[in-house]
């Protein structure tokens, strides 16, 4: 079996990915995008422009990857679809193997995912999302917290988190974003306290409108305490997902690579699926088909890790909170190569059957 890649068509399928004018509309998107805040003017008025670039990194990648997503996988798999239909004539006699063709193809593919998401990168540094003011934290622990805790009346509660941080010691925080429970009122009185094990004390008093994000310093060793007592006003409610023990992030490039690596991935790895079902199958079953599955993790919460851009949208759940997302999991990556080894067999089987031009 012969792999010699043929750069016409690896240029060939580049091309086909993303048109001309699709290049211009992304330009156009990412320029839109980039120029526009997406902080709500209310959330910005009560907690301060800081979360200005947080909210426009969070705006820019799941505005691109849920509008490149669709876009890519119905161009490649009618990539596949023009490969069976209206190919047959020129890719037949070419003195190579399927497997090359398909290799070609795809590899011209994956450079127009690459591209796209090179440009998405590009963008959140030279927008609002690379603005000095506040940068993501990273998540290290948790507090033991049912879903829902429900504050009303003049209740309090104390949470204990699970650990201290492992390894150096970094400077931390406990973030929260508490929240209004609707129909209850306008606003809250809440005071927090954060303990340490060795009897150090944070104390925050903030009056919470709607959602409110909050951070306090960590003082001292963990585990910690955290005591919640609720004033006068709205009933208050809080989610275990919105509340964590962080530290700094290293740097924004690694909280942009992060999403980076994801959006790629997940271009990729659908769009070559996308292409060897476009020739194998009709058109609009290959498109339904491939969208069927990248939404698995998304819709049931199964093979988050597994699937390419599985944890896309729970990664952009934790940046709308100023919580950068851990690296890629490792088992996206032969995931991702299984997608494409499988797009070729498809291509390859569809040959034999008759049923395609390579």
């Amino acid at each position: 079996m012969s792999l010699a890649l043929s750069p016409d068509l690896v240029r060939l399928g580049f091309r086909r990915t993303l048109p001309p004018a699709l290049w211009v509309a992304l330009g156009l998107f990412l320029w839109i995008t980039a120029t526009r805040s997406f902080a709500p003017e209310i959330a910005t008025s009560l907690v301060g422009s800081d979360w200005t670039p947080v909210w426009t990194r969070h705006g820019i990648w799941s505005v691109f990857f849920l509008a490149m997503l669709p876009t890519l996988i119905w161009r490649c798999a009618a990539l596949g679809r023009r490969w069976r239909e209206f190919d047959a004539d020129w890719l037949g006699p070419l003195p190579r193997t399927g497997w090359s063709l398909a290799a070609s193809t795809m590899l011209g593919v994956v450079a127009a995912c690459l591209c796209a998401s090179v440009c998405a990168l590009l963008t959140t540094r030279l927008s609002k999302a690379s603005g000095a003011d506040r940068s993501p934290m990273r998540f290290v622990h948790s507090f033991e917290h049912p879903p829902l805790l429900s504050l009303e009346g003049g209740e309090s509660i104390t949470l204990r988190s699970k650990g201290g941080f492992q390894g150096p010691k970094e400077v931390g925080a406990l973030f929260l974003t508490p929240s209004v429970a609707p129909g209850s009122g306008p606003a809250v009185d809440v005071r927090f306290v954060l303990r340490s094990a060795d009897g150090l004390e944070s104390r925050l008093e903030r009056r919470i409108f709607a959602r409110t994000p909050l951070s306090l310093p960590l003082e001292g060793a963990g585990p910690w305490t955290l005591e919640v007592e609720r004033g006068v006003g709205a009933a208050l409610y809080i989610t275990a997902s919105s509340m964590a023990l962080v530290v700094p992030a290293k740097s924004r490039w690694g909280v942009d690579l992060a999403f980076f690596w994801r959006a790629f991935l997940g271009l990729a790895a659908w769009s070559t699926l996308a292409f060897g079902l476009g020739a194998w199958m009709r058109l609009s079953l290959a498109i339904a088909t491939s969208l069927s599955l990248c939404v698995v993790p998304w819709s049931f919460g199964v093979l988050v890790g597994v699937l390419p851009a599985g944890d896309f949208l729970r990664s952009l759940s934790q940046l709308s909170l100023g919580i950068a997302p851990p690296a890629t999991p490792a088992a996206v990556w032969p995931t991702a190569l299984l997608f494409s080894v499988a797009s070729a067999w498809l291509v390859r089987r569809a040959q034999r059957d008759g049923r395609s031009a390579v």
